[in-house]
């Protein structure tokens, strides 16, 4: 995890540090906070900004009834 300066917020730190940098703790997996790829969709645009769902192939939902979604989301870049 990118160092928190004294007085800031450790969420803060996560939004505004480079992605490539991120560390994922136990302490981050075992919080309900959501997890950092779902706060950083404005990054992975900039990063990736020809980024388009593929026409060549369905989305794969989760066979779960409980959390639901996506399994995988085909992408080109």
């Amino acid at each position: 995890m990118p160092r928190v300066r004294h007085g800031t917020s450790p969420k803060l730190s996560l939004l505004t540090a480079e992605p490539a940098h991120i560390r994922t703790t136990v302490e981050e997996v075992l919080r309900f906070d959501p997890p950092v790829h779902m706060m950083r969709p404005r990054t992975i645009f900039e990063r990736f900004p020809r980024l388009s769902l593929s026409t060549d192939e369905e989305p794969e939902f989760r066979p779960h009834l409980t959390v639901r979604g996506f399994a995988a989301l085909p992408v080109n870049l």
